[in-house]
């Protein structure tokens, strides 16, 4: 991986050295970290963006914490399904921005907040959060991963019950990125829309199953292990609800036995639980 060899040329120089603002120890770490998590390296991970953080608060340097609570932590706990933490991340990330003028790192404080307030079932504080930040962002001339951004304020959508408008929203989002060839986070999104149209009619299993499998597809031709274990997990569950449990059980098994770390997180813990009712 590219970001290993980053960070052993970073651990090299002096810990003040920096690079566009960013001091070197800590800028790698920070930008590696959601690329391991969905690769599958979970722990690795996860510890790297503690480290990250460790680094930027024993620095004193006010743009590499910045740094560190947007792509770091800021990455990894949503992805690793822990909206607690991220939420006194994101507060934190959200003081220190303000106070400093860090504007887009502001708006990705309240897209982080509202993604936690929403797991945590605080939608009608998380919905606004979320529309906040995605205004501000548009009105500056966007950024990347909005997409994905833009997905989960769907969830929040449905989740209160909103589900054409959440279904309009993804539909534009797969357009946009079909468009511009922003696919990090395509097989996710996908994964989201089958889950969303379950959500609207329970009955529309042929259509969330085309959403699953697409998304199954992306994930693997990406060797996006996170994305393969979400999007089969959520296929098992349609498998077994539609009477295929034993397909359900092979293809669940294959990618939870892949897995050697992160047994602590709520996906791999989702999926042991499916594995052990199939």
């Amino acid at each position: 991986m590219h970001y290993d060899e980053a960070i052993r040329w970073a651990d090299r120089v002096s810990p003040g050295a920096s690079l566009w603002g960013m001091l070197l120890a800590v800028g790698p770490l920070n930008e590696s970290c959601a690329v391991r998590l969905l690769l599958g390296r979970v722990d690795e991970a996860a510890a790297l963006a503690e480290e990250g953080l460790r680094r930027a608060r024993q620095s004193g340097h006010l743009f590499s914490l910045g740094h560190a609570l947007t792509t770091g932590v800021g990455r990894t706990m949503p992805l690793r399904r822990e909206p607690e933490r991220m939420l006194v991340h994101a507060d934190e990330q959200i003081a220190l921005t303000t106070e400093h003028g860090l504007f887009e790192w502001l708006n990705w404080g309240r897209l982080a907040r509202g993604q936690a307030l929403s797991d945590l079932g605080r939608l009608k504080e998380a919905v606004p959060e979320m529309e906040s930040g995605l205004a501000a962002f548009r009105q500056s001339g966007g950024a990347p991963m909005l997409p994905f951004a833009d997905a989960l304020l769907a969830l929040g959508y449905a989740r209160l019950g909103r589900i054409d408008e959440a279904m309009t929203a993804l539909n534009e989002v797969l357009t946009r990125v079909q468009r511009t060839g922003e696919k990090c986070y395509l097989a996710e999104i996908l994964r989201l829309k089958g889950d969303v149209t379950l959500m609207g009619d329970g009955s529309a299993t042929a259509q969330a199953e085309r959403c699953f499998r697409q998304s199954l597809e992306v994930a693997r031709a990406q060797a996006a292990r996170w994305w393969e274990l979400r999007s089969t997990v959520s296929l098992a569950r349609l498998l077994r609800d539609t009477n295929r449990r034993d397909e359900a059980c092979a293809i669940l098994a294959e990618i939870y036995n892949w897995f050697t770390e992160g047994f602590d997180t709520a996906d791999l813990k989702d999926a042991k639980a499916l594995l052990e009712e199939l």
